[in-house]
């Protein structure tokens, strides 16, 4: 005993690519309409804004390195002369918060290196799924904002949706097949579903309910 219906085939993931910092796009990288694999290289952004301010950021770290070993041996300095009594109590709390601050100051220094590392990352935009690709909807040259321009389209390929809608008839009809034990109900099993295409003979495609709708 079988129903018909009509169906439409649906990407399973769906992706919208936007950039995640602004900048003028420099590159395209794919072929429009085309099959990429998740990690692809797709867009590039101009990066040297973006790799100047790492660099300023890695040498900020450097110089927040060199000023705790100099607070470190400031410190050793005071502790050693503390105990032959003389320096006093309050140069050595002095140098103690030196020391406290600068550790402070590199831990600032090495998450703005991080950022800035990221933020060059970010202008490689990569696919993060495999599938295929739409029109690249900006061309290099042109200014991008983070999370606001779009890009392109992916959307996955394999395997696929396919869905359908039924009547009321035929809702009904299923729900009593399921109290009378005679069907499982598709909310709680996959019952097989068979799908064939307009230019296919039959139904040659095996398929599985995988969702229904409230």
């Amino acid at each position: 005993e079988l129903d018909e219906f009509s169906g439409r085939i649906e990407a399973i993931e769906s992706v919208e690519l936007r950039p995640r910092v602004a900048g003028y796009l420099a590159g395209v990288h794919f072929l429009e309409g085309g099959e990429v694999r998740k990690g692809d290289l797709l867009f590039t952004i101009d990066d040297r804004e973006y790799r100047a301010a790492a660099d300023s950021a890695r040498a900020n770290l450097a110089r927040a390195e060199t000023r705790i070993e100099l607070a470190k041996t400031e410190l050793a300095r005071t502790e050693k002369l503390a105990q032959l009594k003389a320096a006093a109590i309050e140069e050595l709390e002095q140098r103690q918060g030196e020391l406290k601050q600068a550790i402070a100051d590199r831990n600032t220094s090495a998450a703005q290196l991080r950022q800035t590392e990221l933020n060059v990352e970010f202008t490689r935009i990569t696919a993060p799924i495999s599938g295929r690709i739409g029109r690249a909807e900006v061309r290099p040259g042109n200014l991008v904002s983070p999370a606001t321009t779009l890009l392109a389209t992916l959307v996955s390929i394999d395997p696929v949706y396919v869905s359908f809608d039924g009547n009321e008839r035929v809702y009904l009809r299923y729900q009593q097949l399921a109290r009378e034990s005679s069907l499982l109900s598709s909310r709680d099993a996959r019952n097989p579903v068979r799908v064939g295409l307009a230019s296919e003979e039959g139904y040659p495609h095996q398929g599985e309910l995988v969702f229904v709708d409230n």
